[in-house]
């Protein structure tokens, strides 16, 4: 925002004299960008991909190539004024645009783009009613998209780890509710070359792997807890990964359902190391 032209799309070369705004995108004073995210951007094809405002379109999927011609709408999903996307939740794999959106018909579901507005559609409609899907915490790993689902609405409710590499076949949970009970969440998904490491709290928080396959899935913690006593356990910060192995704290002795509330970490903070080569935990 530089006072004149409200919050729009700038590039930098790292210098003053060539850091300039690219596209006053809303016209004017107003806003094209309500908030900054780490998953608010993405890139693909010397393009970079983001949500923006206009008066006309509502919030919809734009792309740059850092010029000003360059800067247009994609696609105005929800014709008209209203709004498709949120400012968050875009993530780029090695061929195309993964993001959520609602076209005001199908609620908020999982999207894709090949950057044209033919190759922009609905991927996979998560939540077959009107009130749409939460995603949240995309993540890349090669071609693959992970990110959370939750469900609560239209007699369903339900949270689950899902995987897709961009087609409606290949799109599917690979934790979810059915199989482990009530989940209180997903989030902190890390890669590590081919494999997504992320915290399934249900209601114990253990850290899970994933090669994108429902076999290739499973806890590498063995973690459990009771929510009626100070034996559970909580998974600080998403995974931390050098030199090929995992790092990641764990606070033991927590109520499962009152979390860290004073002294309830009871056997503190340890930082905890997975080897995934030679399949050791310390």
């Amino acid at each position: 925002n530089d006072g004149t032209n409200g919050s729009e799309l700038w590039k930098s070369d790292g210098t003053e004299s060539g850091t300039v705004m690219v596209n006053d995108i809303n016209s004017g004073s107003g806003d094209s960008f309500q908030s900054v995210c780490a998953n608010c951007m993405a890139v693909l094809d010397n393009n970079i991909y983001f949500s923006a405002y206009t008066a006309a379109n509502g919030v919809e999927l734009w792309k740059s190539d850092g010029t000003a011609s360059g800067t247009l709408m994609v696609k105005d999903i929800n014709t008209g004024t209203q709004t498709s996307l949120s400012q968050f939740n875009i993530v780029a794999t090695e061929e195309k645009i993964l993001f959520k959106a609602n076209d005001g018909i199908h609620g908020d579901e999982l999207w894709k783009s090949d950057g044209t507005a033919a190759g922009t559609a609905l991927l996979s409609e998560l939540t077959p009613t009107a009130a749409g899907s939460t995603i949240s915490h995309m993540t890349s790993m090669g071609e693959l998209v992970f990110f959370h689902v939750y469900v609560n609405g239209g007699g369903i409710s339900y949270r689950a780890a899902f995987v897709s590499d961009g087609t409606p076949e290949g799109t599917f949970a690979v934790v979810n509710s059915s199989s482990l009970g009530n989940i209180n969440s997903i989030t902190s998904f890390s890669a590590l070359g081919d494999q997504m490491y992320f915290h399934v709290n249900a209601p114990n928080a253990n850290l899970y792997v994933s090669d994108g396959t429902t076999n290739g899935t499973t806890s590498i913690t063995p973690f459990t807890g009771s929510v009626s006593t100070y034996n559970g356990n909580y998974l600080y910060q998403p995974a931390v990964i050098a030199d090929n192995t995992v790092f990641f704290f764990s606070c033991t002795g927590v109520h499962p359902t009152l979390g860290t509330i004073g002294n309830h970490c009871r056997e503190g903070v340890e930082l905890m190391a997975y080897d995934p080569v030679n399949i050791t935990l310390n």
